[in-house]
């Protein structure tokens, strides 16, 4: 967009190595025959081949997209009590919440609350857990759980929490990490909040 021209191979290598949770088939480009083509409902299924990077003429599908991120930091899939949850310290909050928005949320799931569907991103706090085999399952409500994504959510749901407006609410889904720099936090924070758009600005 900025003029720069960028290598195919180059672009899908840098994404193997930022996204290793992303995995990728090539095809081959059609030649733009004018050949008749076979008009025929059977549907062929279409041979996976190893991508080779240096042949030009292959185009590349995004496949099995695993949604787990940081794997050598993720402890596992929890259900705990909202107001367990904290707000990050600044540096691994991706953005700041803004109350208005808050509201807005608190209104919508109030109206719509079987809506709520997200797993929330949550890091423990670094100086109590950096490698996974150091957490305990059993001690999980003794630690600071820090919400690095969705935190409007969190927000509007420990106001609804707190008011015990819904106590349906109280328990929310979490991925839970620990040891993540401050650079893979707002990755991870950054990852969770765009795959919202659509929701935008229900569940952030």
């Amino acid at each position: 967009l900025d003029g720069t021209y960028i290598c195919v191979a180059d672009l899908i290598t840098t994404v193997m190595q930022i996204c290793p949770w992303v995995t990728l088939y090539k095809r081959k480009r059609s030649n733009g025959s004018s050949d008749i083509k076979d008009n025929s409902n059977k549907k062929k299924k279409r041979e996976q081949m190893p991508v080779d990077l240096n042949n030009s003429n292959v185009e590349y599908d995004i496949r099995n997209l695993n949604p787990v991120m940081f794997k050598e930091h993720f402890i596992g899939q929890f259900e705990v009590n909202v107001l367990t949850l904290t707000e990050p310290p600044q540096e691994y909050m991706a953005r700041r919440v803004n109350n208005e928005w808050v509201q807005i949320i608190k209104d919508k799931i109030l109206q719509q609350p079987h809506l709520i569907s997200t797993i929330l991103p949550v890091l423990v706090d670094p100086c109590q857990v950096k490698e996974v085999q150091e957490f305990k399952c059993e001690s999980i409500s003794s630690y600071t759980l820090w919400t690095i994504g969705g935190n409007h959510l969190r927000s509007a749901l420990q106001e609804i929490a707190k008011e015990a407006t819904l106590n349906d609410l109280r328990n929310v889904h979490i991925r839970l990490y620990c040891g993540l720099k401050e650079e893979q936090a707002l990755q991870l924070g950054n990852l969770h909040n765009g795959s919202q758009q659509a929701l935008k600005p229900t569940f952030q």
